[in-house]
């Protein structure tokens, strides 16, 4: 039963983690698109 519970609380930290970092990328996009005013494409683009 330990293993189990090991492994669930990795499983809820690490969905916690996707969780923050998708929120935090949602985020940050919304505000640099609102500061260019460019499509988010043209964003996709210029990183490469």
């Amino acid at each position: 039963m330990d293993i189990l519970i090991l492994l669930f609380g990795i499983f809820c930290v690490l969905l916690a983690v996707v969780v923050a970092v998708a929120v935090g990328n949602v985020e940050f996009r919304g505000c640099y698109r609102d500061k260019v005013k460019e499509p988010p494409a043209s964003d996709i683009d210029q990183s490469k």
